[in-house]
């Protein structure tokens, strides 16, 4: 075992800390399967990695082909940032090329609250799907609906393409109390 800095008192260990020249620091280079632990055991303080970075690349994972990248997790409560920045920024999540992704987003069994896209100016939303399907609120969980209800001028255009589309819109069972309901002012 060799150790550093391994003493009782408060200490400041640096390993290529000076300010001047650029210096390369490796650890655990080896290809061996290294089991590396930095800051594992704390249960308080905190772990900085880049944290005064403008410029430059900070990689996490960036060769993986198997096992799991964890940020966050176990039963701790707080916030977990990502890109909060104020700077434009381009965040990208399951975007590379080949090999399917499956995303899960807030899919625990609990009531998470979630939001997506902002209210502000010129803000947009986009939500795409292939040639499978596309599933908004299919469970039986009775819930209510609220798509345009902002009191503001609304364009809306649902399945207005050229194609020959199947729409149905209500429930056709006869034993329910189902009710449709379409408003319009005076434009007709």
């Amino acid at each position: 075992t060799i150790t550093l800095g391994g003493g009782t008192g408060a200490q400041s260990v640096l390993v290529g800390g000076g300010d001047t020249g650029v210096k390369t620091v490796t650890i655990a280079r080896g290809t061996a399967a290294n089991v590396v632990t930095i800051a594992n055991a704390q249960t308080a303080g905190s772990f900085a990695v880049g944290a005064t970075m403008t410029t430059g690349t900070i990689a996490l994972g960036g060769a993986q082909t198997s096992g799991t990248i964890t940020i966050g997790g176990g039963v701790q409560t707080g916030t977990v940032t990502l890109a909060a920045g104020t700077g434009a920024q381009t965040i990208d999540i399951g975007t590379g090329g080949t090999g399917v992704k499956t995303i899960n987003v807030g899919t625990g069994a609990v009531a998470n609250v979630l939001t997506i896209g902002a209210t502000t100016g010129a803000a947009s939303l986009a939500l795409q799907a292939g040639t499978g399907a596309l599933t908004i609120g299919d469970s039986a969980a009775a819930r209510t609906w609220s798509v345009g209800t902002g009191a503001a001028l609304q364009t809306v255009n649902m399945f207005t393409g050229n194609a020959a589309h199947v729409i149905t819109i209500g429930n056709g069972t006869a034993a329910t109390a189902a009710s449709t309901t379409i408003h319009a002012g005076t434009g007709g």
